[in-house]
């Protein structure tokens, strides 16, 4: 009997866990809707202090089978970093770091939309692309040191996939709990 209360306590916690962590996923996804979609999900996620960037980011290369990188502005290669268009790397959040041959090793704040990655391999001129995923912070932090002071403000883009979000509520309800 006492194994028995135990077990319904240690599920009544598990339960109200959940709840509280359901609550604050369900809060987020409240805000991006407030936003009418213009700010993706792990924006608002880090926002509301559910998860820091780095977390997200960690999270990310996990789900999408891409390596973790922590960029370091003042150790990045110039020429790899300024392969993509300045307004390319500020709309899509990422930049080259390295060059391995003719190939550009490439961090992005999020991997999610295979078209942009299409398009960074376009617009940089490399033969292809290791993609590697980094906290959003630390791009921006790059892409200033590289281009100096941004002269317009990134802009968020409108998440078009269901798929996408779906994804990133699982990722998130998984990090919560």
């Amino acid at each position: 009997q006492h194994l028995a209360q135990h077990r319904q306590l240690q599920q009544g916690t598990i339960d109200r866990c959940l709840d509280s962590q359901h609550q604050r996923l369900a809060t987020a996804l409240e805000a991006r809707l407030a936003t009418g979609g213009a700010t993706r999900l792990g924006r608002v996620v880090i926002d509301l202090g559910l998860v820091t960037e780095t977390e997200l980011a960690r999270a990310l290369a996990v789900l999408h089978v891409r390596p973790l990188v922590e960029l370091d502005p003042a150790s990045l290669d110039a020429d790899a970093a300024r392969a993509l268009p300045r307004d390319v790397a500020e709309r899509l959040v990422a930049i080259g770091f390295a060059w391995r041959g003719s190939r550009l090793a490439v961090a992005v704040a999020d991997p999610g939309d295979s078209g942009d990655l299409a398009e960074l391999r376009a617009r940089s001129g490399a033969d292809g692309l290791e993609v590697h995923i980094a906290p959003e912070g630390q791009i921006l932090a790059a892409l200033e040191a590289t281009w100096g002071a941004a002269t317009a403000t990134v802009a968020m883009r409108p998440v078009e996939a269901v798929q996408e979000d779906a994804e990133t509520v699982l990722l998130v309800d998984r990090l919560l709990i």
